[in-house]
């Protein structure tokens, strides 16, 4: 009795060309996570900066609020700075709400305006350069409210 041999070869692994394919998928898959994970990581710490611009400029509306007879005496422009030896309580919120800004925003700067009733708040920081842009940018957080 004869058995009959099958003809067609049975598949025993990859051949080397389908690995070196699948090599190369596989590094560009990791390349594109790396870059995805490096821009999660800068646009995590810009939302970290304009989080601390939010909290800095409600900080400054809550000193004006805790000494609502000097209101007048808090304004301020951007680049002024505060007097070196504050003499009243305002100049002191000022001086230190400045020395917060400048040591927790990247070229951190404030500006309070007073006109009427209202009051506006200004924070002002520089971002770093994106991935693709040429300069780093300049953001301004403001916060108006009537004290």
């Amino acid at each position: 009795m004869l058995r009959s041999r099958n003809t067609v070869p049975q598949q025993r692994g990859f051949s080397l060309l389908e690995v070196l394919i699948a090599l190369v998928i596989l590094s560009l898959g990791m390349l594109g996570l790396a870059g995805l994970q490096a821009v999660s990581l800068k646009t995590n710490a810009n939302a970290h900066l304009r989080s601390q611009a939010v909290i800095l400029a409600y900080d400054m509306i809550d000193r004006m609020r805790s000494n609502s007879g000097n209101v007048a005496s808090y304004a301020l422009a951007f680049a002024d700075d505060a007097p070196a030896t504050p003499a009243t309580v305002a100049e002191n919120d000022l001086s230190q709400w400045l020395d917060n800004i400048s040591a927790t925003l990247p070229a951190g700067d404030g500006e309070v305006e007073i006109a009427g009733g209202a009051v506006t708040v200004r924070v002002r920081w520089t971002e770093r350069a994106a991935a693709g842009e040429t300069a780093n940018t300049t953001h301004t957080y403001e916060l108006s409210t009537r004290i």
